[in-house]
């Protein structure tokens, strides 16, 4: 298992750990993808994942995310050494990573007259606010 989501790993380096992994003739290799420190798969329906998602990780340091070509890349380069590559994304547990884009924790509250007006709605009032609504990074 390695781990890149609450430290980001780089695709060369998951790579390095294939050949080692081919070596001892080891054929399962799971990444741990997402945490509430960071979410590292790009998902191009929802760009706001990595936007805020990847930007973070223990330690601090360089953060980042594996682009969706990237991701086929390191799986075929496995496939190749006859390894599978199991994700893993935590949910419903450890979802900070993927609420904060959702949530737009880094910008601003809910104001309290979006609370109120979000008891009597169907949708949730961060999706209410015009600057949560996914459309523009702030």
């Amino acid at each position: 298992m390695l781990d890149p989501s609450r430290r980001f790993i780089t695709a060369d380096y998951i790579k390095q750990h294939i050949d080692r992994m081919a070596l001892y003739k080891l054929n399962r290799l799971h990444l741990h993808l997402s945490d509430d420190q960071g979410w590292r798969l790009e998902i191009k329906s929802r760009p706001r994942l990595t936007t805020f998602g990847s930007s973070t990780q223990v330690g601090g340091g360089k953060s980042g995310y594996y682009t969706q070509d990237e991701m086929k890349e390191i799986i075929a380069y496995a496939q190749d050494r006859h390894i599978v590559i199991v994700p893993e994304f935590d949910m419903p547990g450890h979802t900070q990573a993927a609420l904060r884009p959702i949530l737009n924790w880094h910008a601003q509250a809910p104001t309290p007259d979006c609370i109120r007006a979000s008891r009597s709605a169907s949708v949730p009032c961060a999706f209410q606010n015009p600057r949560w609504n996914g459309s523009s990074v702030t």
